[in-house]
């Protein structure tokens, strides 16, 4: 009894974050998704230089969240490029905007400039990092989403957002592969 009474007072402990304003762990977080791509960099930067919707079935538990569905503005991956998406879900519609404050040979970051999308409410997206390297004969693609967590409490939330996010990175990485390849890799 008296280590289910000790477990209790930790979840519940755990349970309470976010009800006091200043009570709360650390929300910061990060999704990575890594691919080898049989193309070269060039070929996949050029890639890259317009954003698509995916030509393979999503994972279906990505099927409850909102959906990009078109690409209002796209000035591809140089040095202040912007990159302007629209989001529908069943929460509603809204826009994501991100601008490429960091590129160089090998990377691209874009930075949330705005963000109006139903996600809002549950994760502040910061930044979406492209990282393109070569590798053996091709080259390998990592795509990285830092965010910070809304939703409380940590112990059930931090798992679920971090899967989610990861999943998305995911379908990121696969589309550039797969466009990547189908292009002439």
């Amino acid at each position: 009894m008296g280590s289910l009474a000790v477990a209790g007072v930790f979840l519940a402990i755990f349970s309470l974050e976010g009800l006091p304003r200043n009570y709360g762990f650390t929300s910061r977080n990060q999704s990575t998704a890594s691919y080898h791509i049989d193309a070269s960099p060039a070929q996949v930067w050029q890639t890259m230089e317009q954003a698509t919707s995916p030509s393979f079935p999503l994972p279906a538990i990505l099927s409850s969240f909102p959906q990009p569905v078109d690409v209002v503005i796209d000035e591809g991956t140089a040095l202040g490029a912007t990159r302007k998406v629209a989001f529908q879900g069943r929460e509603g519609a809204g826009f994501l905007t991100l601008i490429v404050t960091e590129r160089s040979d090998t990377q691209a970051v874009f930075r949330v400039i705005s963000d109006a999308t139903p996600y809002a409410n549950w994760i502040a997206y910061k930044s979406l990092t492209y990282t393109v390297q070569p590798e053996n004969s091709g080259t390998r693609l990592s795509v990285s989403l830092d965010f910070d967590r809304l939703l409380a409490p940590s112990w059930f939330f931090t798992p679920m957002t971090k899967g989610a996010s990861r999943l998305a990175m995911d379908v990121l990485a696969r589309d550039v592969k797969s466009r990547s390849e189908r292009n002439g890799g």
